[in-house]
């Protein structure tokens, strides 16, 4: 039996982490970044594929920057399907237990009261670690009134590098804690620092859904690059 193997674009940046733990981003290079990550989501997300034909939406359920991978170019790429749902109608309860990192855990996953019926359920406890994700990169982008410090962890000045599973349904779940923006003045930054905000809300109801995200996000791309 001959061996299967599977072959993957090299990322010579390494994962999301690596690059923020290495570089300070400018605007441009953070709006970037972060629209590519909300674009692989909402495709994710989707039951089409951009010419129409459809397909099976999917959850990835251990969204984090170390399984967000950097190209050369800055483009980035969501990696790490092994705890990956699909949403196509799957019954087995069994498949869809609290599984991923307890530090980008949502709210209602850390608590176990997801409704496991529900496809959208899925989607919005995705979207709560996106916005985890986004606010690591908005921690390194330099503006002209703001110079990031060093890169830290979410959540990384109240838990430990280790945080266990008690820890963070203390800390998100029932204080509601979240990151702290940057104070800036810049308009296009403090629009991202409120779809980040809307993006990780308590009630997944309220959550922005990755499609809305992806929007706001392609506008500031626009404005950063209009002359």
């Amino acid at each position: 039996m001959k061996p299967l193997w599977l072959a993957i674009d090299y990322c010579e940046n390494g994962s999301l982490r690596e690059y923020l733990l290495k570089k300070t981003l400018s605007w441009n290079e953070a709006i970037f970044l972060a629209s590519g990550i909300t674009n692989g989501v909402a495709f994710l997300q989707s039951e089409s594929f951009p010419d129409g034909r459809a397909k099976v939406a999917v959850a990835h359920r251990d969204l984090k920057s170390t399984n967000i991978l950097v190209r050369k170019d800055g483009t980035s790429v969501i990696s790490d399907f092994g705890l990956a749902l699909s949403l196509g109608g799957i019954e087995d309860g069994s498949e869809k237990m609290q599984v991923g990192t307890y530090r980008y855990m949502s709210p209602e996953e850390l608590l176990t009261t997801v409704d496991l019926d529900s496809t959208e359920t899925f989607k919005q406890m995705d979207v709560y670690s996106m916005a985890l994700v986004l606010w690591e990169i908005v921690s390194r982008c330099a503006v002209a009134d703001h110079s990031p410090g060093s890169y830290k962890l979410p959540f990384g000045e109240v838990v430990d590098s280790d945080a266990t599973l008690s820890v963070m349904v203390e800390v998100v779940a029932l204080k509601q804690c979240r990151p702290q923006f940057p104070c800036t003045s810049h308009e296009g930054l403090k629009m991202f620092c409120q779809t980040v905000q809307e993006c990780w809300d308590p009630d997944p109801e309220a959550r922005l859904t990755a499609d809305c995200a992806l929007m706001r996000l392609k506008e500031l791309l626009t404005m950063a690059h209009a002359p």
